[in-house]
């Protein structure tokens, strides 16, 4: 297998490196996990503890096979085939759509990559809002209150969603006030629905 370059050297970035590397990585949106073949968990980024609420310490250097022996990250690195779809993670509970694929180095499955976005949440709220909109039909299609309500309900929660129902980065993502944010939870029901699903 030939090596493809997909980086090049500037005066502003003169080489690549792991510090370059990780940087990148731990602003990765999504999760990021590394097993090696032993399914030893090598590298996690930041967002993993963020988004999971697991520390990296809690998990770097055991073996995934023993916490989720039914990954797909393993079953990519068994097969050698990458992945892509949603899944459910019974030891944290959540379901995740992930991308998974083999690394390689000299041409030999060296460890499995595993990106991946907890979708738990937001799937579970976005389903709420569809079955409220299907219950209640609108008494006047041309109400903008009423129009306007929903839409700004949809947005808070798809941004709780989003942000895996951080508040501090939902209410900055939709640009309301601390205030408005905890106001609009309270007018909609959206914080007893939250309660209910932790």
């Amino acid at each position: 297998m030939s090596r493809v370059i997909h980086a090049i050297t500037t005066p502003v970035i003169p080489q690549w490196n792991r510090e370059l590397l990780f940087k990148i990585l731990d602003n990765i949106h999504d999760v990021v996990l590394v097993i090696d073949t032993d399914t030893t968990i090598v590298y996690v980024n930041e967002v993993y503890a963020r988004r999971l609420g697991v520390p990296a310490t809690k998990v770097l250097g055991r073996r995934l096979d023993r916490i989720e022996p039914n990954s797909s990250t393993i079953n990519c690195l068994k097969t050698g085939m990458p992945s892509q779809g949603r899944e459910y993670v019974k030891s944290l509970n959540i379901e995740v759509v992930s991308n998974t694929f083999p690394l390689y180095h000299d041409e030999r499955i060296v460890g499995a990559v595993s990106i991946f976005r907890n979708v738990t949440k937001g799937a579970g709220l976005n389903q709420e809002l569809i079955s409220d909109r299907e219950r209640v039909p609108m008494e006047n299609p041309y109400n903008m209150k009423e129009i306007t309500s929903r839409l700004e309900k949809e947005l808070i929660v798809s941004a709780l969603g989003n942000y895996n129902n951080n508040r501090t980065q939902a209410m900055k993502a939709l640009g309301i006030s601390r205030r408005a944010f905890y106001d609009k939870l309270r007018k909609y029901g959206i914080e007893d629905r939250d309660k209910e699903m932790s």
